[in-house]
């Protein structure tokens, strides 16, 4: 269906992505597809791995592509699909590298004195500036000529708005891969590119890390002043063609363009004035057209049924569900897990979902304070020595059984936790994956250790309120999930919180339940 809508649509396609069902295969498949029809596409994601990621896929069907980018900052076994490889392979390069030898040379003469007299010096630096010329020349031709031949041509969005793609022709289809990572105004950079549009992403994970502060309200006022906005009123005039492209997009339910020429009023009341980046351009767009250009991946093919079960019903309002060969896999099925009854109560190799409940236990969070320039101490992160403990026996535990190190991922939200279980950790099991969880979003491992950290008298869950951030974190895991945490913390958290407790509490064998 999603390939069917990206396909069809004649102007813009979202294609929503949850953890798990296939994002990047489906955006491969899609290109396929446009491929065959013989369309030019460009590729865009917000960071350089993204983009590689994509390139590598299409590696795999021999699909001939162009990278446009630093070359140090792409992946070496991708080097030979760079816009500068392709430029010294070809055949005007060794024309090109003719004209800048004897560039060189000149210049060399010049530096070293080796023309004297004024009018012989003169001659040639204006015959270095005709070299300079001649080369610039050539390059640029190349440029075209290679740009033009492209079918695809992949970058990242800031590298869209770059001489290489200055004056070309457009491209028939745009794709932005991880649209809802990417800063709104990134995303604009590519947009008028393309004839078409088609954004992936799934909004109900973490959106782009924006470190700018919120406007804060001034004291002494009878009026709260309003937020200030992002985007100022010349910033709005910079962007009115798009906001007008865009808006000139608005499909039926049928997904027929329908109303091409919106009155200006209209196509003004589109854009709104943002009160934070962190709205992605793909939530922008739903706002604007709903759901008739959406299509969500539903069938996921990462986690058990159980793991899956808590972020289905809490963010996707029920509408996943697990491929069969995963629903029910755990780690029993492993080859090299051992399964015997001595380790039955230490390692519950059945259970997918495993909560390990520290209350009462003395397992109170600390707080890592920071010594500044003068002296005084600053509150920094947040870290819980107990747990850590508890994590490493559980580690010891699943590699006794047979669980290698490399197939353990432990995350947590705070960073002091990070660097703690990893001195704690990585001696003895150096394979395990140790994060936070904003840093593990699109990666996945067979056991997933989540370490909650926050345990305290007042219920408060800090990082952990945010709910695209627990769901990142809970669909990390394929065949295991544990959770560590104080449950009578957990109960005075958010909804989200309060619904893992809930759901662990209502069975004892649906999810197992774990006292530390």
């Amino acid at each position: 269906d999603a390939v069917n809508l990206a396909l069809k649509a004649d102007h813009l396609a979202l294609i929503h992505g949850p953890p798990g069902t296939g994002k990047s295969y489906t955006l491969i498949e899609i290109i396929r597809q446009l491929i065959n029809q013989d369309k030019r596409i460009l590729v865009c994601g917000s960071s350089n791995l993204a983009i590689d990621n994509i390139l590598e896929r299409l590696s795999v069907y021999n699909i001939p592509a162009t990278r446009i980018g630093n070359p140090a900052r792409i992946l070496s076994n991708l080097q030979t699909q760079t816009l500068e490889y392709q430029t010294l392979q070809s055949e005007e390069n060794v024309i090109m590298k003719g004209v800048k030898l004897e560039l060189e040379d000149l210049m060399k003469e010049l530096k070293e004195g080796n023309i004297t007299g004024t009018l012989e010096r003169k001659k040639a630096m204006n015959e270095a500036k005709e070299l300079r010329k001649e080369h610039s020349k050539r390059s640029m031709a190349v440029l075209n000529r290679l740009m033009k031949r492209a079918k695809i041509v992949l970058c990242t969005l800031h590298g869209a708005g770059g001489k290489q793609l200055e004056n070309q022709k457009k491209f028939d289809v745009c794709i932005i891969d991880e649209s809802t990572q990417a800063l709104e105004p990134s995303c604009l950079i590519p947009i008028l590119k393309a004839k078409k549009l088609i954004l992936a992403g799934d909004p109900l994970q973490l959106p782009p890390t924006v470190l700018a502060r919120p406007a804060q309200k001034v004291e002494g006022k009878k009026k709260e002043e309003k937020r200030k906005t992002i985007w100022k009123e010349q910033d709005i005039k910079e962007v009115e063609e798009i906001t007008d492209k865009l808006a000139e997009l608005k499909i039926s339910e049928e997904g027929n363009v329908t109303d091409r020429k919106l009155k200006q009023a209209s196509t003004r009341a589109t854009l709104k004035p943002l009160e934070s980046l962190e709205a992605s351009l793909f939530e922008r767009l739903i706002d604007i057209h709903g759901n008739s250009i959406r299509c969500l991946l539903s069938v996921q093919y990462r986690m058990h049924n159980m793991i899956m079960k808590f972020p289905s019903e809490t963010m996707y309002n029920s509408e996943l569900t697990a491929y069969e060969a995963v629903s029910k896999r755990t780690l029993m099925e492993l080859p090299n897990v051992v399964n015997s009854n001595t380790n039955k109560d230490s390692v519950q190799l059945s259970s997918p979902l495993v909560f390990i409940d520290t209350d009462g236990h003395g397992c109170k969070e600390s707080i890592d304070f920071k010594r500044l320039k003068k002296g005084a101490l600053q509150r920094g992160s947040k870290y819980n020595e107990k747990e850590i403990e508890i994590i490493k026996r559980k580690v010891q535990d699943l590699v006794h059984v047979g669980v290698r190190d490399s197939q353990i991922a432990i995350i947590t939200p705070y960073q002091a936790q990070v660097v703690r279980l990893g001195n704690a950790i990585k001696s003895q099991f150096p394979g395990c994956e140790i994060g936070s969880i904003d840093g593990v979003q699109g990666r996945e491992q067979e056991v997933v250790i989540l370490s909650l950290v926050r345990s305290n008298y007042t219920g408060q869950v800090g990082f952990l309120k945010e709910g695209r951030r627990l769901n990142v974190a809970m669909t990390r895991a394929r065949r295991q999930l544990i959770v560590v945490g104080d449950s009578a913390t957990i109960k005075r958290g958010n909804s989200y919180l309060k619904k893992i407790d809930s759901s662990a509490l209502a069975d004892n064998s649906t999810p197992s339940w774990v006292h530390c």
